[in-house]
């Protein structure tokens, strides 16, 4: 058993004390834990510690560090499912405050869903939910109804005068007839406001401009909805531009297929409206790879979870009365796009158009050269706690929502295969856990 003072005899019997034998930094389970190629124990060295372990639980049965190393010992035999119920006692008992408890954790849910034969779980893509989600969407998108709705074209502004008479131009442009077009300069300081005054002056269609201190983006983006008469709404960013056909395009994919929202591919533009090359470790070849994922994924709304594949509020193309079903953009300053995105799949499930419809400008002053690890920490933190609901046993208005209800241990596979494990609160990989620890 494990013995009561690190300075005791090691009841391995080697004669030496239990710290500088089983209980060192050297052949402890836990000085292991901290990686995925921990060794193996081999079965008589697991068995004859696992004995140990619970032995000195009979006597001392919430002593984390005891159910700890019973958790990593399961771990390091290859049972990582019998980690799982030692790890979350220990865990619960110490508050999560040891961090070989919450790394041992990570790894026992990883392991936990893979095969015997050290396979991944049934890859999702295979799942009867994908099965019957390609089904469904095969069907939306044979029925289609007439649908001409009015849209409304939001721009909130803020110090792009470089930028904003091209992205004003490309709205102007549209193929679709009936638009109305919403402006909001958000306290721009380089002149933005001159440059809208004079650009909406041969404006093709209704057109409404406010000019107003600085209230942030969010803000800003909720006041132009409150704002529309359409049906539908289609923030442009005004420093991006849309393709011609980017209105019809989305009303014939979305209105008439009585969708509610969507997202279409993205092309990536420079700071002089050019095509920016997707070299090799680019910016914009990683955003071209992301915008890419839901052609490949099992759902659109399984591609958002991985990442932010609509890229931009701007590419965002939402009905007036979902969005005031779900709520407004949250006061998140890089993420409050993704956020919604996210949200919105528990409504309702995506139309994803491939064409590329959406011209994402890359230069100096956008917020995508900004991120760092405040956007990482910010993204972190909206993730887990979205996950949160995800793991929550509430029914969705989406059948096909990206959530454990819906999905049951495959979405679990999916957030492990995409590393989610790794960057989740802890609170949410307990979560995890205890779903897998109680399955039958």
């Amino acid at each position: 058993m494990v013995p009561a003072s690190r300075n005791s005899p090691c009841p391995c019997g080697s004669g030496k004390r239990y710290k500088q034998c089983c209980g060192s930094s050297a052949s402890s389970p836990s000085a292991t834990a901290s990686g995925r190629d921990s060794a193996a124990l081999d079965p008589e060295q697991a068995a004859a510690l696992e004995l140990q372990y619970r032995q000195a639980l009979d006597e001392r049965p919430d002593d984390p560090d005891v159910l700890r190393e019973l958790g990593i010992v399961c771990l390091r035999s290859g049972r990582p499912r019998a980690a799982l119920s030692p790890l979350l006692r220990s865990g619960s008992l110490s508050a999560w405050n040891n961090p070989a408890t919450r790394q041992a954790l990570r790894l026992a849910v990883s392991r936990s869903l893979r095969q015997a034969d050290g396979r991944l779980s049934r890859p999702i893509a295979g799942s009867p939910k994908a099965q019957s989600y390609r089904t469904w969407r095969d069907h939306r998108d044979s029925e289609r109804i007439e649908a001409e709705p009015l849209v409304s074209i939001i721009v909130p502004s803020y110090n792009h005068a470089r930028f904003v008479a091209d992205c004003l131009e490309s709205i102007y442009r549209q193929t679709y007839p009936r638009i109305e077009l919403i402006v909001i300069d958000d306290g721009s300081s380089d002149g933005s406001s001159g440059v809208i005054t004079r650009s909406l002056a041969h404006c093709p269609f209704p057109s409404r401009f406010v000019a107003r201190e600085n209230r942030g983006a969010h803000v800003t983006i909720n006041e132009g909805v409150s704002l529309v008469t359409g049906a539908y709404f289609n923030v442009v960013n005004s420093d991006d531009r849309i393709a011609p056909v980017r209105i019809a395009r989305m009303v014939s994919a979305v209105a008439s297929a009585g969708g509610d929202w969507g997202f279409s591919g993205v092309e990536f533009i420079d700071g002089n409206g050019q095509h920016a090359p997707r070299v090799p470790g680019s910016m914009a070849e990683g955003l071209a790879a992301i915008a890419a994922t839901p052609v490949s994924a099992p759902t659109v709304g399984l591609a958002l979870l991985r990442s932010n594949a609509s890229i931009s509020t701007g590419n965002l193309f939402v009905g007036k009365a979902f969005f005031e079903r779900i709520g407004g953009f949250s006061s998140l300053r890089y993420h409050h796009d993704w956020e919604f995105a996210l949200r919105a799949c528990l409504f309702s499930e995506p139309v994803h158009v491939p064409q590329p419809l959406y011209e994402y400008r890359l230069h100096e002053s956008n917020t995508t050269w900004e991120r760092g690890s405040g956007a990482n920490e910010e993204g972190n933190r909206m993730l887990g706690n979205h996950v949160h609901l995800l793991l929550g046993n509430g029914a969705t208005a989406n059948e096909y929502a990206p959530t454990y209800a819906n999905w049951g241990e495959d979405l679990l596979g999916f957030l492990v295969e995409i590393g989610f494990e790794s960057i989740l609160p802890i609170q949410q990989v307990e979560e995890m856990a205890a779903l897998m620890a109680n399955r039958p």
